[in-house]
């Protein structure tokens, strides 16, 4: 979804599940062969955070690169498991306001993900044994920043 008016755009993007991350590491062990082990999931949650917050920054730049905007409110929603119900559904899970000029100022080539989303508002509860827990978006409009 996109909504866009004379000075901002608020997007709700759909991220894939946790699916895209593999659930298991390979290394090299001393002989050479190939060891593959399950992934902690500590380890695990952290890459699908990283993974999160970089779709909303490519959706950020890219949207800034060809919208005259003074503002990106990007609304992350992503499929979660409710430990009430044991069920998964989709929820939303990071928003964040991004605005050009301090998005311009970050260098991509260091930057955490995840770490970078302290430069701009934003709803994020992310716990590293638990993962992404339900936010709620953030609207364009009522941002303070």
């Amino acid at each position: 979804n996109l909504e866009v008016t004379a000075h901002n755009a608020t997007i709700n993007l759909y991220v894939n599940s946790t699916a895209v991350i593999p659930d298991y590491a390979v290394s090299l062990t001393s002989t050479g062969r190939l060891s593959s082990k399950k992934m902690s999931a500590t380890k695990f949650n952290e890459y699908y955070q990283d993974y999160v917050c970089s779709c909303v920054l490519r959706v950020a730049r890219e949207t800034l690169a060809y919208l005259p905007v003074n503002l990106v409110v990007i609304n992350a929603i992503g499929e979660i498991s409710s430990t009430a119900t044991g069920m998964t559904g989709e929820e939303n899970i990071l928003s964040v306001a991004i605005d050009p000029g301090t998005l311009n100022r970050l260098n991509f080539d260091y930057l955490d993900p995840s770490d970078s989303m302290r430069n701009f508002p934003h709803n994020m509860k992310f716990g590293k044994t638990t993962g992404f827990a339900p936010v709620p978006p953030m609207d364009a409009n009522t941002v303070i920043r």
